[in-house]
């Protein structure tokens, strides 16, 4: 009960090694239990507590693993094809290395699961020197071992997935298993969006931009941080890929528009599902900004607090609301300005129509003083739920990009 109450995922974290201290019976079985989560970094947490107490499966619970580990080889499959079909484009596209990384974390993953059919011990020295890339006598070592260990309902699967041949070859072995369609790169671009899909609402954002005259448009970096504060890696570089590379200006619509009519109404579905989940926050927030009104009485009457309004006579230090830092906060200055200095003496001034955002980063390397400047006005903003109004709602969307610019420090234009 307190785990699915859980809204953090810190805390959730936190009871699963709980589960992995007390290591009884009962715990073990919720472990076992939590390893198909909906939720990737939950499942990796709960197999890896489950490896460390060596923990090998009862008969009954093979089946499940058996399928757990299918699942985990149609997913490589699936970024054997992704990264087959982009190989057209540069050897150092941003978007090759998060596809790869995924493609580690399945391979990680579907030996942690095959070691609590034959024990984890065992499968950890093959985990150790398989990746060893060092050293290729013990990678051919570790390979013979996984072989004289699985049976020959995985061995077709498991092998040719982790064996060092080229991605066209492997994809070969594993395509009449799992198989999967060749596509064009914008085709496989749009697809990758479309496949994470607590992130199809993605769409409507990037149809803004793509309106709004494109990625790269001034007007455009509240929208493009909201994809990169929310959006997994991949989502964020197939985006910028197919909206920035592309010769193509009109892929995407030439992509959504060849996708069967089952398909859109998906994307369409999760989108608006995507909405309604943060409803209350987004219309609170965008309730108590110029020009922006009509919000429910109720939802403000509850989420208000959400948003603090400051008015400042005179030059005054600005402080981040009770419980919050100003990493967690926009800065929207509506009205006169705000200075801001850093650790090497170096002042920046916020003017009204900019919001300024603060890099959770920036405390490590800096430190810096807000001060409002006489006859300011401004407004702190909760980051979370305020990016997440960019990405669900394209008429407040419209209107944000029409009346504010980003102001972003440290300074990051090559990641923005």
């Amino acid at each position: 009960h307190a785990f699915d109450r859980a809204e953090h995922l810190s805390l959730r974290h936190k009871i699963i090694a709980i589960y992995q201290q007390i290591n009884s019976t009962a715990s073990r079985a919720q472990l076992l239990h939590l390893i198909d989560y909906h939720q990737p970094e939950v499942r990796r947490h709960a197999l890896q507590a489950l490896n460390e107490l060596d923990v090998q499966v009862a008969p009954e619970d093979r089946e499940q693993i058996r399928t757990l580990i299918q699942q985990e080889c149609a997913v490589a499959t699936w970024l054997y094809s992704a990264l087959t079909d982009l190989s057209a484009l540069p050897q150092d596209t941003p978007l090759r290395a998060p596809l790869e990384t995924q493609l580690m974390l399945v391979k990680v993953t579907a030996l942690q699961l095959t070691g609590l059919l034959y024990g984890p011990e065992k499968l950890g020295v093959v985990q150790e020197h398989l990746f060893n890339e060092e050293n290729p006598e013990q990678q051919i070592f570790a390979l013979e071992l996984l072989d004289n260990l699985l049976d020959n309902l995985l061995k077709p699967i498991l092998i040719p997935l982790l064996d060092d041949r080229s991605w066209t070859q492997k994809l070969k072995r594993l395509q009449p298993l799992y198989p999967q369609d060749q596509l064009t790169v914008p085709e496989r671009l749009v697809e990758i969006l479309l496949r994470n899909q607590s992130y199809a609402g993605l769409m409507i954002p990037l149809a803004v931009l793509q309106e709004k005259g494109g990625w790269q448009h001034q007007k455009h970096k509240l929208l493009r941080l909201a994809l990169l504060h929310y959006a997994p890696m991949v989502v964020q570089r197939a985006a910028q890929i197919l909206y920035h590379e592309q010769d193509d200006a009109t892929a995407w619509q030439k992509a959504l528009a060849s996708l069967e009519p089952h398909k859109r109404e998906t994307v369409k579905n999760q989108a608006e599902n995507l909405s309604a989940t943060y409803g209350h926050e987004i219309v609170t927030t965008c309730n108590q900004l110029p020009g922006w009104e009509g919000a429910d009485e109720a939802w403000l009457s509850e989420m208000a607090p959400l948003v603090s309004r400051r008015r400042f006579a005179e030059a005054t230090a600005v402080d981040a609301e009770a419980g919050r830092s100003l990493e967690q906060q926009l800065v929207w200055v509506t009205q006169g300005s705000v200075q801001l200095l850093d650790s090497q003496r170096k002042r920046r001034v916020i003017a009204a129509g900019q919001v300024l955002y603060i890099h959770s980063a920036a405390e490590f390397f800096y430190q810096y003083q807000l001060t409002a400047l006489p006859n300011t006005e401004l407004y702190l903003l909760p980051t979370g739920p305020f990016l997440h109004l960019l990405l669900t709602d394209p008429e407040l969307a419209r209107t944000l990009t029409d009346q504010a610019e980003l102001f972003y420090f440290p300074e990051a234009e090559a990641t923005l």
